[in-house]
């Protein structure tokens, strides 16, 4: 009995510092491939990019080639997402959808497993120009608990556990593209927008603000700027920045917005029909778009895209776009430069 004991002691102390050891492993992975392509960038872009490509060189697939699979969405474009369900136990269920694209450099996905246990984590493919190719890159990342730190120990980490699928994947992948099997297009369709997290400063507005129909913003705007300029200069105050317009409210089904036409200045002063706005510097996202303003509808979606994959809110509590480039001085409509600024609602 007494050696029963001992074992069991030697049991129980095995176990403390098993679940210690765990509980101290880092709780964030990340598992990164990258294979050199040789191929066109229209044809890399696609195998990395479209959900259909990604279906002939999945690795897991490969397991169990009566995996039932599923496309919803436009394919290659954001909110789109590629379903499996299999009673392989490797392959299991889950859901991957697009969550941001940066055309020919990258697409990133949120992955949802739901057998044989659940889970989330975030994957990117990227792609980028090396010596006789592309360098495409498969990463996965995301966070774990006590529990998937003690299966993934015994695996030999996330690395361990799926890094030789990955390379297995890329290899797969890089034959597909070489051999013709995957396409590219003479033009390619996606549209998309890079979106970089800013801080935005403080900055002080003379504005002119008003609700009102779509149709109604291009008169509004010229009118309203001509306005501030009028009445600035005489009271001594000088512009600072490009001209604005503040979003306050756009309720696209109705076609109304609550907007302001908004002049960044360098102090306040009593200016007729103006008001001041005091736009307290913060983190904000941008997207810098080039092109005619009545054609920013994918900028927009690709912010909004962008917020809600990151748990931003659905709705902004601000939209700024500044419009760099004068459509005045500059009549290429290619070459007006807008930045537009989401800011998250405060919590």
């Amino acid at each position: 009995m007494k050696i029963l004991k001992k074992i069991g002691l030697i049991l129980l102390l095995i176990i403390a510092i098993l679940c210690i050891y765990v509980a101290f492993l880092p709780s964030t992975f990340k598992v990164e491939r990258s294979i050199v392509i040789n191929s066109n960038e229209s044809i890399v872009w696609n195998g990395i990019n479209k959900l259909e490509n990604f279906k002939l060189w999945n690795p897991w697939l490969l397991r169990d080639t009566a995996t039932k699979t599923t496309i919803t969405g436009k394919d290659g474009e954001l909110g789109a997402s590629f379903a499996w369900n299999s009673d392989n136990k490797d392959v299991g269920s889950g859901q991957m959808t697009i969550s941001n694209v940066v055309l020919n450099k990258q697409s990133d996905y949120d992955l949802k497993f739901l057998k044989p246990f659940e889970s989330s984590s975030k994957v990117s493919m990227a792609m980028e120009k090396a010596e006789n190719g592309f360098k495409t890159t498969w990463s996965m990342s995301g966070e774990q608990g006590f529990f998937e730190k003690l299966i993934m120990l015994a695996m030999g980490g996330m690395d361990g556990a799926v890094g030789n699928d990955f390379e297995t994947g890329l290899q797969t992948l890089k034959k597909l593209c070489e051999n013709g099997t995957i396409t590219g297009n003479d033009v390619i369709q996606t549209v998309s927008y890079e979106v970089k997290d800013i801080e935005f400063p403080s900055t002080l507005f003379a504005s002119i603000r008003s609700k009102m129909k779509f149709e109604e913003l291009p008169s509004f705007f010229g009118a309203s700027y001509g306005k501030i300029m009028a009445v600035a200069g005489p009271a001594g105050v000088k512009t600072n920045g490009p001209a604005c317009s503040i979003y306050y409210m756009y309720d696209e089904k109705a076609g109304v917005t609550d907007v302001a036409a908004a002049m960044p200045m360098d102090k306040e002063a009593k200016l007729a029909g103006v008001t001041w706005v005091k736009v307290e510097g913060k983190k904000a996202h941008q997207i810098v778009y080039f092109g005619d303003y009545k054609k920013m509808m994918p900028a927009y979606q690709t912010m909004s895209s962008y917020m809600k994959s990151n748990n931003l809110g659905d709705e902004p509590e601000l939209v700024i776009e500044q419009y760099i480039t004068d459509p005045m001085m500059e009549k290429d409509t290619a070459k007006w430069q807008t930045n537009i600024i989401f800011f998250e609602k405060t919590k």
